[in-house]
């Protein structure tokens, strides 16, 4: 199959890729959680907290604490009832957003805390509960994995993040793969937040041995892949790259592990009437999967090589430098229920240029430049950009600029007001693009790292996306207004718009951002 195609299709020809005569079988749609029917399922005691000061401040790791924070980073926080909606099924949302409103991202982690038998569990959102997969110390399997890149002796959990393929394409058909990638990556960069609340330190990895992982969590290869891990520790405690040299006895075990590990003997509830196949989903799942440690991206100190995207970086100084601003402090657990995508209901008004300011800084750390401390990173060489069109932002003219995060400014590409060409590139008209003064695009490398990663370096490169994707919209929340993530524009536009083509790179996702109205719903509150 020609992968390399079907990528480009998928970001620059949708309608290749998802079949004219497409309908939707609403009928045959999955159920929203993935349930497990006789399995060993523990409770989460007690009820969510409004506040995070008391655990921001409390070293024990319990069931409660662990409770906690997965219901922030993934639990379900809200049901809505639109007026459209009245008659139907209330609409269940989290803290963060889904294409459609669909979650095909599932939660597992692997524990070690006190007052709970040390395991592999699914996270179940329906119930808020885990349940018991495995149970046993799995710290060498693990370790082996990831091809002794990371010591878990110290850690007290571990999350895998997995992709339920049909659970969006059965809406979406092939185009769901774009999604898959997005939603894994919103949840990665809200679990990033949520773990700096909890004092914990965390790492990311996109690149594991994936049959070994997939086994230990008892996956259907054709139905549900890990897409990334993340080990967690203590405040105190520090993520240790380890050299593989010192592990060789821990691989040897981890193997000795994979040879004794037994398969999974659990039943899945489903809800379909019949089987959809999905060939092409599975077909480009197998073809990113990682066979051996020798193809793993390097762990070393961030010297990033920013390639041909530096010629626009150093080329000269920014346009327009911005208010100097620190990162923003604010109560977490009212923004997170502030988050809200408005539509139609943006409202156009002159914006103060600080709080624009604000929400560039925030993400500057997760774009890939130079600026900030060293720090350990996995070598996926996947660096990203923002670009932004500004309209009636104070004391800033009018157009397409590119934002330089080293030195805090803006670079001019276009001027002019662009809010008309964008508005006629959406390919579904659910958002008022002449209402939003700042309208961002994350831009990557059109090639996806296939060289180094081969096919997994698309949806790597759309999981970085989503995590600053969650980072706009909290900061948004923060400052007072909201952002409303898109897939459905056009890229050659954009591309055109910001003259990507000489620099092979390319807009993967559109957020306009900007002063809101609430629309009229009743919302429950899903916590106590």
């Amino acid at each position: 199959m020609q992968f390399r195609q079907f990528l480009h299709d998928l970001h620059f020809a949708v309608e290749k890729v998802r079949p004219s005569d497409w309908d939707v079988d609403w009928e045959n749609a999955p159920l929203p959680y993935k349930l497990y029917q006789g399995a060993s399922a523990v409770n989460f005691p007690g009820g969510i907290p409004f506040s995070l000061c008391r655990l921001e401040q409390d070293p024990l790791i319990d069931m409660d604490c662990v409770g906690h924070f997965l219901w922030y980073v993934y639990g379900l926080t809200q049901c809505l009832e639109t007026p459209e909606l009245l008659g139907a099924s209330p609409v269940t949302r989290r803290f963060v957003p889904s294409g459609g409103g669909l979650y095909p991202t599932e939660l597992y982690v692997y524990l070690r805390i006190d007052g709970l038998d040390t395991g592999v569990y699914h996270y179940d959102v329906a119930h808020h509960q885990l349940v018991l997969l495995r149970e046993g110390d799995v710290n060498p399997y693990l370790m082996s994995a990831l091809g002794g890149r990371c010591d878990l002796t110290n850690s007290f959990g571990v999350v895998f993040l997995t992709t339920m393929f049909w659970k969006n394409f059965y809406k979406y058909h092939n185009f769901s793969y774009r999604l898959q990638g997005l939603d894994a990556g919103v949840v990665i960069g809200q679990l990033n937040e949520v773990a700096k609340r909890f004092g914990f330190s965390t790492a990311t990895y996109y690149c594991f041995l994936d049959r070994m992982v997939n086994d230990l969590l008892g996956l259907a290869e054709e139905e549900e892949s890990t897409y990334a891990i993340l080990p967690l520790y203590r405040a105190s405690g520090k993520v240790v790259e380890k050299r593989k040299e010192e592990d060789s006895w821990e691989i040897e075990k981890g193997i000795e592990q994979l040879q004794q590990l037994p398969p999974l003997q659990v039943e899945i509830r489903h809800s379909t009437r019949r089987k959809v196949e999905y060939p092409v989903l599975v077909a480009i799942n197998k073809a990113s999967m990682i066979e051996s440690t020798s193809l793993f991206p390097q762990e070393k100190k961030e010297k990033v090589v920013r390639g041909q995207i530096e010629e626009r970086e150093e080329s000269d100084e920014p346009s327009i430098l911005l208010p100097r601003v620190g990162h923003l402090s604010y109560d977490f657990t009212k923004v997170n229920r502030r988050r809200y995508s408005p539509g139609m209901d943006f409202i156009l008004e002159k914006v103060d240029p600080e709080p624009f300011a604000q929400l560039c800084y925030e993400v500057a750390g997760s774009l890939g430049g130079r600026r900030g401390p060293e720090k350990l990173w996995e070598d996926t060489h996947q660096p990203l950009t923002l670009y932004v069109c500004l309209y009636g932002v104070k004391g800033i003219p009018d157009g397409a600029y590119y934002y330089d995060e080293n030195r805090h400014g803006l670079k001019l590409v276009r001027s002019g007001d662009h809010r008309l060409p964008l508005q006629q590139g959406l390919t579904l008209h659910n958002v008022n693009l002449t209402q939003v003064p700042l309208c961002f695009h994350i831009v990557g490398e059109r090639e996806y790292g296939r060289e180094r990663l081969g096919e997994r370096g698309y949806r790597i490169q759309q999981m970085k996306a989503g995590i600053i994707v969650q980072q706009l919209l909290l900061a948004a929340s923060a400052v007072g207004w909201a952002g409303h993530p898109l897939l459905g524009f056009d890229a050659v536009l954009c591309d055109t718009l910001y003259d990507l083509s000489p620099l092979k790179k390319t807009c993967l996702i559109q957020i306009p951002i900007g002063p809101y109205r609430s629309r009229a719903q009743l919302v429950g509150i899903l916590h106590g």
